[in-house]
């Protein structure tokens, strides 16, 4: 793993969706945690399901933190998400970020099956939605008639939420309703401008920024970059 100063921004290291080698996955969060990094997030598309990749971490290290670096809006229902994002913050003693974002019009539609429209909407909702779950109220905005339910066990320590915009739209939206800023595959360059995004819409209480180091192992080989 290549040496990275660890500086009072979190830096982490960041698994891609196509990577869905356990073995790789868990010696590198394992080496990353050795080294002081801030958090390991798995990202999840066609591949492996994070959430369980992530409760093989939760078992497997003990100081660095966990993230699903980042989970779509539209693979789970806001009660599914909830739900996973209590247990993994139980399984992880407190260490779980819950990293959501938007995904892409390939694989909501066609994996999912789902139609991408209003994506910030979708962001937007999930994000109220899971939090009230997560903080123990009632489901909100349920149809006339049914009666809205609530977690049966939410977590002791809550879950902050990061939300994975690169979109200038997506970002304020960060600095409203989310915890932390994940720029998840955002190239450098752009840390700047969404810092200045954030500052502005939170109005002086800037959302934390979670920078991620992407790693790859080439296929044959134990070097890890």
């Amino acid at each position: 793993m290549a040496e990275i100063a660890i500086t009072q921004i979190p830096v982490g290291v960041g698994f891609p969706p196509f990577e869905a080698r356990h073995e790789v996955i868990e010696q590198v969060a394992a080496r990353a945690e050795a080294r002081g990094y801030a958090f390991v997030s798995v990202a999840e598309a066609m591949s492996l399901a994070a959430p369980i990749v992530l409760a093989r971490l939760a078992d497997r290290t003990h100081r660095i933190g966990l993230t699903t670096g980042v989970l779509s809006v539209w693979s789970r229902t806001p009660a599914t998400l909830a739900l996973t994002a209590a247990e993994l913050q139980r399984l992880s003693a407190g260490r779980f970020v819950l990293g959501l974002g938007a995904s892409t019009p390939p694989i909501t539609e066609g994996f999912h099956g789902q139609s991408w429209q209003a994506p910030l909407d979708r962001l937007r909702q999930t994000l109220v939605t899971v939090r009230a779950l997560l903080s123990g109220q009632r489901l909100p905005d349920v149809p006339d008639g049914v009666r809205p339910l609530r977690m049966a066990c939410p977590p002791n320590t809550p879950v902050p939420i990061a939300l994975a915009g690169i979109t200038a739209p997506s970002i304020r939206l960060a600095a409203v309703l989310a915890d932390q800023w994940l720029p998840f595959l955002l190239p450098p360059a752009g840390l700047d401008t969404g810092r200045e995004l954030i500052a502005a819409a939170a109005k002086g209480d800037p959302r934390p920024t979670s920078p991620t180091v992407t790693a790859a192992r080439a296929r044959g080989t134990a070097a890890v970059t």
